[in-house]
């Protein structure tokens, strides 16, 4: 069946893909971002390669976009600071990903992956020449993977997960899915609970283990972080006890979460909200601005602080900047997670972290997280407006309470940590 598989990709997957991106790059500014991205691809690869050592070991880890490179970045963390001799090479499917990350500091040298014909891949892996090569959670290409195998090469699937929504369809189609997986020494998965659906997808429990979600890792160490924030750390303008934070919010969530920060507001003049859209276009920004002038409510942009002339200080702060929303979870102690009125809950890992107390809408089945943290009753989901102010109104009165709350959040995502340091020892006996 391996067989068979391979020579259908080769013959007909990846013509046909190939086709299908260049017919969709008039249409897709994405799209076609990412094919001029990779005009002379190899020639400027072997150029950036030439000054690396070969006699060091080179850790290939492939990334498919930006989510997967935050769960990537504690285990590069981790792997330079043990040992910083040996060479980082970080490759990119999506622009998405590639374009942020192109100065990312701890890599030795990041490329796009091309289209993975035989000839590509092969082109590729031999130019690279890693010692070891790292998957990212489920961009699995299978000329990559066997021209890793076909060289002796061993590779590690990481941050493996088998989704609820997907498990009846990796059954049905095993037969197919299999040889993508059949290549790699060992799939290190999220959870005990992922790694029997592996087994029992695979037939075999020899390849996999548990080694826990890195993004447990990394939204600890960004907790960490403070200079993005620092012109607001400075100014004291919230105070935990009063702010509170709309994360990622999407014009579906502010319909309902909107009256909630009013009347978040009227409960007290010391209280104080910030406001982080998921897209920060100016038709959004905009809208905001609208809104906030029509309640009467003292709104500034984050662009336009300037803390001399502004007294008193904005009641409403509206995030206009991508990038900052992780930190700024550190100056709030409440936090409603966006795109839980819209198209599925954001990450709730991010104010846990910081220990706010967590709230969101109706759709969160999307998180696995968000799950657990309502079954744990350390998050709540509410229906609408309505029903958010009457939590809120029940809840978050008793400050020592409501830091008791925050403090169990957040030893739930410290408790989960640890992962990055699993995966490296994994490296390490293939390496050593």
């Amino acid at each position: 069946m391996y067989w068979f598989l391979f020579g259908l990709y080769n013959l007909l997957f990846i013509p046909l893909l190939n086709i299908a991106v260049h017919l969709a790059a008039p249409f897709s500014a994405k799209i076609a971002q990412g094919l001029q991205d990779r005009k002379d691809l190899f020639p400027q690869l072997q150029q950036n390669l030439s000054g690396l050592d070969n006699n060091k070991p080179r850790i290939w880890i492939h990334i498919s976009s930006m989510g997967e490179f935050e769960q990537a970045k504690p285990v590069i963390a981790l792997l330079k600071e043990r040992h910083p001799d040996w060479i980082v090479l970080l490759s990119f499917f999506s622009p998405s990903g590639y374009r942020p990350a192109r100065n990312y500091p701890l890599a030795d040298l990041i490329t796009y992956l091309p289209l993975d014909s035989y000839r590509h891949a092969r082109r590729f892996v031999e130019q690279i020449n890693p010692s070891i090569g790292l998957v990212i959670r489920h961009d699995i290409w299978l000329n990559s993977q066997h021209i890793l195998h076909q060289r002796g090469i061993p590779a590690l699937l990481i941050d493996a997960s088998i989704a609820d929504i997907r498990l009846s369809s990796y059954h049905r189609w095993r037969i197919f899915f299999r040889p993508f997986y059949r290549h790699f020494n060992r799939i290190l998965t999220v959870s005990p609970e992922n790694s029997r659906r592996f087994a029992e997808f695979l037939g075999s429990d020899k390849k996999v283990a548990s080694c826990g979600d890195t993004r447990y890792d990394q939204v600890v160490l960004r907790s960490q972080e403070t200079e993005r924030i620092q012109s607001l750390t400075q100014l004291n303008w919230f105070e935990p006890r009063h702010c509170l934070i709309a994360g990622s919010t999407w014009p579906s969530d502010e319909q309902h979460i909107l009256p909630v920060i009013e009347h978040w507001l009227a409960r007290d003049p010391n209280n104080r909200c910030i406001i982080a859209p998921h897209e920060t276009t100016a038709e959004h920004i905009a809208d905001l601005r609208q809104w906030a002038a029509k309640t009467d409510l003292n709104a500034v942009l984050f662009s336009a602080v300037v803390p001399e002339s502004m007294e008193p200080p904005p009641r409403v702060l509206i995030i206009d900047k991508v990038g900052l929303l992780a930190n700024l979870y550190a100056l709030a102690s409440l936090a409603f997670v966006g795109g839980s009125f819209g198209p599925g809950i954001h990450s709730v890992l991010e104010p846990a972290a910081h220990g706010c107390v967590l709230f969101w809408g109706p759709r969160y089945r999307n998180s696995v997280e968000a799950q657990m943290f309502v079954q744990q009753e350390l998050g709540v989901s509410v229906a609408n407006s309505r029903a958010a102010i009457d939590w809120l109104d029940g809840n978050v009165d008793d400050w020592q309470q409501r830091q008791a709350l925050g403090k169990r959040i957040r030893q739930t995502i410290t408790e989960n940590t640890g992962a990055s340091n699993c995966i490296i020892k994994e490296i390490e006996k293939f390496i050593n």
